[in-house]
C-alpha cells in the first residue's frame, strides 16, 4: 500500500538473485514461492522508491508500505498494454481472444478492420479515398507496424497478403498488406 494506506496494484515483486518474480494484484496482494529462507525480496513500482525486505521465518501476511519518490516523471512513454481487461496478460505481449459473432450484434461496426478498430487499442486502420486501390482495400497497421508486416492467421492458417502496392501517400506506401475486409464477419 502507499503512505495513505491505498493499496497499489502491480508493484513488481521479486526476490534476490533469482527468476522468481510476481506482481501485486489490484487490492495489493501478492503470492510468491520462496527458494529459501532467509530471502530478500525486492518490491519495485513506477513512482515509489524501491524497497528491500528480508524474510527470516515463513509468513503469510505482510504490511508493505510503499514511499513516494522524490525524482519527478517529466515523461511516460507507453508502448504496450497489460490492462487487466485484455485476454491473455502473462504472455511477452497482450493476445485478445475477439468473439465477433458477439460483437457484432452490439456495435455499429460492420466490417473486420473496424470491429478491430473499435476493440483493439493498438491496431489502426483508416479507409482511404481516391488513393491507388486503397479505397477498396483498407492497409491495417498494429503497433505501428507496416501493413505487410502484420501476420494474419485464420484458425492457424496463415492469410496471405493482397496483390495491391500501396504506392501513393497512404498508409503503408510502398508494401502489400492483407484484406482483412474480405473476411466475413459472421464466419465463425
Amino acid at each position: 500500500m502507499d503512505t495513505d494506506g491505498i493499496p497499489l496494484s502491480d508493484v513488481e515483486i521479486f526476490e534476490e538473485n533469482t527468476t522468481h518474480g510476481t506482481v501485486s494484484a489490484i487490492d495489493g496482494s501478492f503470492r510468491i514461492q520462496l527458494n529459501a529462507l532467509p530471502a530478500t525480496l525486492q518490491f519495485k513500482a513506477l513512482g515509489f522508491a524501491s524497497q528491500s525486505i528480508t524474510i527470516e521465518q515463513e509468513s503469510s501476511n505482510l504490511m508493505i508500505v510503499m514511499q513516494e519518490s522524490q525524482l519527478s516523471l517529466t515523461e511516460i512513454v507507453l508502448v504496450g498494454s497489460r490492462n487487466r481487461n485484455r485476454t491473455v496478460i502473462n504472455t511477452p505481449v497482450p493476445i485478445d481472444v475477439i468473439d465477433v459473432q458477439s460483437l457484432s450484434n452490439n456495435i455499429p461496426q460492420t466490417t473486420v478492420n473496424e470491429i478491430l478498430n473499435y476493440v483493439a487499442p493498438s491496431f489502426t486502420s483508416q479507409p482511404q479515398t481516391v488513393s491507388d486501390g486503397t479505397d477498396h482495400l483498407d492497409p491495417a497497421s498494429l503497433r505501428g507496424l507496416g501493413p505487410d508486416q502484420i501476420l494474419v492467421l485464420i484458425n492457424g492458417k496463415r492469410r496471405h497478403t493482397s496483390a495491391l502496392i500501396n504506392v501513393n501517400e497512404t498508409v503503408g506506401a510502398g508494401s502489400v498488406g492483407t484484406d482483412l475486409n474480405s473476411l466475413p464477419t459472421a464466419a465463425k
